[in-house]
């Protein structure tokens, strides 16, 4: 079991050289950080249920307004995400998942009947489906954490993403920068060095922001929107 706490600040950056761009604007405005990285595994049948954005805040002592968005990782086997409105979604080994909506969710393997409470894995309560060493490569390695978003109030980009955003982070290929972020932080987890929690809340912050390009640049031509109008030559 690992938990790592990085603060809840957000980096202030100079003026990025030759003109700024739409996206760039709204992100900014937005004052993205990242937080909370748990790295744990689960035997199935399990399940754990992750509180709203509103109980997060509280939680996680945020400030208030701000918007915390939690994202899992699938290092390997596979898990299944429940919405509290009901939509459900398979998320398999190699995949990230990010609730932008800030609704209440439930992983599960089996059955997310009796879920055991986020909360009481923050208070670092045991884990009673972590596997033995006999089913250890059964069993399903996750790596969650959270988004902290100020400034969303009337934010174009929300309004526009889906509740939950699956996206590979296995593809080198299509999102070779997402796939580089994603090794940079498995490499602090693996032999954390001096300096580790403020170069993994960086880490967290281009996290954000190449899941969001990544989900752009896979938009299909039919689709319509604030997004795709970012993707046009003229209208971007």
């Amino acid at each position: 079991f690992m938990v790592l706490k990085t603060s809840l600040s957000f980096a202030n950056t100079t003026t990025s050289y030759g003109s700024v761009d739409a996206l760039s604007q709204v992100l900014d405005s937005m004052r993205i950080s990242g937080s909370l990285l748990i790295k744990e595994e689960y035997v199935t049948p399990w399940a754990v249920s992750v509180p709203s954005s509103s109980e997060l805040n509280s939680l996680l002592n945020t400030a208030s307004k701000a918007r915390v968005a939690a994202f899992h990782l699938v290092e390997r086997g596979h898990i299944r995400l429940k919405l509290d409105d009901g939509e459900d979604v398979l998320v398999e080994a190699g995949e990230m998942v990010v609730c932008f909506s800030g609704q209440g969710h439930t992983l599960y393997q089996g059955s997310d009947q009796g879920a055991f409470p986020f909360q009481e894995i923050m208070s670092g309560t045991k884990n009673k489906f972590s596997p033995s060493d006999k089913n250890l490569e059964l069993s399903t390695s996750l790596v969650c954490g959270v988004f902290l978003m100020h400034n969303t109030l009337l934010n174009p980009l929300l309004t526009t993403l889906p509740n939950v955003m699956k996206i590979s982070v296995t593809n080198q290929n299509d999102f070779p920068r997402l796939y580089g972020i994603v090794n940079l932080l498995a490499q602090e987890f693996k032999s954390p060095l001096v300096g580790n929690s403020y170069v993994v809340e960086r880490y967290l912050e281009v996290l954000c922001v190449e899941a969001i390009r990544a989900h752009v640049d896979s938009l299909s031509g039919q689709s319509v929107g604030w997004l795709m109008a970012l993707k046009d030559p003229v209208v971007g």
